[in-house]
């Protein structure tokens, strides 16, 4: 689940615990019914079986009760894999998030300075065109010590 986590694992545990439930429910009305038939005043109890039942019915306590710990531990084998998919998720959508952050401003200042206007501040200028990038270079570098500073990076 940690190494290689696939969607087949999450299909496959919840049929384990699908089966576990439907064998939990038969194992406990078997237990009841074991119950009633080890009591020593049941009719259907014939004398020198007494001890025959009374293992039976411990078998089936067991059984149930085995039943309902490994279903348990199967929900909480799907909930600790939709909980790694989730952490992983946000991991990427912060990632992506980053970029974005990063990229729309230049993008920003790149869609002003493309514009056929006749007054652009510096686009006149010999040096306008490096001066811009250099100044789109100096944002997206304090973009990134700032994540980095935050540890986002």
């Amino acid at each position: 689940m940690f190494q290689s986590p696939d969607d087949r694992l999450l299909a496959e545990l919840t049929e384990y615990n699908s089966h576990l439930k439907k064998l939990r429910r038969v194992m406990t009305y078997q237990h009841s019914t074991m119950s009633a038939l080890s009591q020593v005043d049941t009719p259907a109890c014939i004398v020198g079986t007494q001890h025959e039942f009374n293992d039976v019915y411990e078998n089936t306590e067991r059984l149930a009760s085995l039943c309902t710990l490994y279903q348990e531990l199967a929900v909480d084998l799907m909930q600790s894999y939709i909980s790694l998919t989730s952490h992983r998720l946000n991991q990427i959508i912060k990632v992506l998030t980053i970029v974005t952050v990063i990229f729309l401003p230049l993008g920003l200042i790149a869609g002003l300075y493309g514009m056929n206007f006749e007054f652009m501040p510096g686009a006149g200028g010999h040096y306008g065109f490096f001066l811009t990038l250099i100044a789109m270079t100096a944002l997206a570098a304090t973009l990134l010590l700032v994540f980095r500073r935050l540890r986002w990076v």
